[in-house]
């Protein structure tokens, strides 16, 4: 239950609070349970290491907030604004955020584990190192947002757009995906791709498989619903060479030097071949030479 006496300089406004918390900087102020839905406090509140859990701040205007290390377990930050809004180390798990505004908001190392994030606008916000075990993404908008080794395990990003995020080792262990957008990112460093569970298909551009140089898992690409012809020409589309199967040379004497050439050519292209050991010489029985085999 909130501390009435912190709710009480709260609602004095940001000069009368900020004031408040710099005199007594060892004091966390309590105001969990508090009923705050739609307050609009000016730039810049210091709600640091503040308990928030179980709050209802929804609809609440919390622009370039600082909540830093607060705590907002099963807080409703339904429809909240916390556009630019500093959220480091904070805990966010339970929380419900749908339709929240997070953009360009610092989430670094913060705990959104199951938290509902569905809708929310998480454009150009910092995750990096951030847990989302379990978190509800549906639809959400991380369009340009660092998600740098953010953990997404069992999550649900169906819906969600990803187009040009950072998602160097972030973890998608067993996370739902489905109509999720992969625009111009690169997967080459994302953990646990092959374990994605795939509910419906999702976008993959041709600017992602070249980002990742193709080291995309396979299975992930069939989930994600790229034709299977597609996937096979890969290779050829990053100019590695197509694999294929061993062959040999045979030449007639007169044409050994044109088949030395074939040889190393095909051997720089990438394919395995070998100059036929029987090549046939000038008075070569070819009967004796195909029963010899």
């Amino acid at each position: 239950m909130a501390n009435p006496e912190h709710l009480k300089l709260l609602m004095q406004g940001v000069g009368v609070w900020n004031r408040w918390r710099k005199k007594q900087p060892g004091i966390k102020p309590d105001l969990s349970l508090a009923k705050l839905a739609g307050i609009a406090p000016d730039y810049n509140l210091n709600l640091s290491e503040t308990d928030l859990s179980g709050a209802d701040l929804s609809d609440s205007k919390l622009v370039m907030a600082n909540l830093t290390r607060a705590n907002l377990f099963k807080a409703d930050l339904c429809k909240a604004d916390l556009s630019t809004a500093t959220l480091a180390g904070t805990t966010l798990s339970k929380a419900f955020l749908f339709g929240a505004k997070l953009t360009d908001a610092d989430l670094t190392k913060a705990n959104l584990s199951k938290a509902t994030l569905s809708k929310a606008n998480l454009a150009g916000a910092n995750l990096s190192r951030a847990t989302l075990i379990g978190a509800n993404l549906f639809e959400a908008n991380l369009w340009e947002a660092n998600l740098e080794q953010a953990n997404f395990t069992q999550a649900n990003l169906s819906g969600a757009n990803l187009t040009e995020a950072n998602l160097y080792g972030a973890v998608f262990h067993q996370c739902h995906i489905g109509y999720t957008s992969f625009v111009n990112v690169n997967l080459k460093g994302v953990q646990d791709l092959e374990t994605v569970k795939h509910v419906g298909p999702s976008y993959v551009a041709i600017s992602t498989i070249f980002n990742s140089g193709g080291d995309v898992p396979r299975v992930f690409l069939r989930g994600c619903g790229i034709p299977e012809n597609f996937i096979q020409q890969l290779p050829s589309f990053l100019s590695q060479p197509i694999q294929c199967a061993s062959c040999f040379i045979s030449f007639s004497y007169a044409d050994r030097p044109f088949a030395v050439k074939l040889h190393d050519h095909l051997q720089a292209k990438g394919i395995r071949c070998w100059l036929d050991e029987h090549q046939t010489r000038p008075k070569d029985d070819t009967i004796q030479r195909v029963e010899r085999g």
